[in-house]
């Protein structure tokens, strides 16, 4: 019985280990630091408000997606100082992480683009369960957690007229 106990525990520490567990090979504390870059040093940003509730394979004829996410509306933020409003909003969130482990929803209501001279990448962000997938093009290449409210990003949405899902 003890073998059996022993053998099921490091089995199961190899899993977690290989990937299989929340905190598998994608994930980072913080955000990888070629995206951290290009988050701060981005030329383009589209902010993006989506419906969680939709991620269906097969999007209904004419709709916008980002990532399996019907989108709302998007932005693309042309102001330096709303550029660096919404990275730091970002930034701020990922770093003040505490560490515990989160729920495991996935609803995202914001995505992200960002792009500078070397690469674009898209956060598909979820502040309910805090968690952020990062794809370059259609391949996700990173997993972050972040805590904090995602009222600003609302509120700067609200203002250009942008649609939110209901919660």
């Amino acid at each position: 019985m003890l073998r059996l106990f022993l053998l099921g525990s490091l089995l199961s520490g190899f899993l977690l280990l290989c990937g299989c567990g929340t905190f598998g090979p994608f994930f980072y504390p913080a955000l990888p630091d070629k995206v951290l870059r290009c988050l701060r040093e981005h030329q383009e940003m589209t902010l993006y408000s989506l419906d969680p509730t939709l991620r269906a394979e097969d999007p209904a004829a004419g709709a916008k997606r980002f990532h399996q996410c019907d989108v709302l509306g998007a932005v693309n933020i042309t102001s330096p100082e709303t550029r660096r409003f919404v990275a730091h909003t970002i930034d701020d969130a990922v770093a003040s992480w505490d560490g515990h482990p989160c729920n495991n929803c996935f609803h995202p209501r914001h995505g992200l683009r960002i792009s500078n001279e070397r690469a674009t990448y898209d956060l598909v962000i979820c502040f309910e369960c805090q968690r952020i997938e990062i794809y370059s093009g259609r391949r996700r290449i990173a997993e972050s957690y972040l805590t904090g409210s995602p009222v600003p990003l609302d509120d700067f949405l609200l203002g250009e007229g942008i649609r939110l899902p209901r919660r």
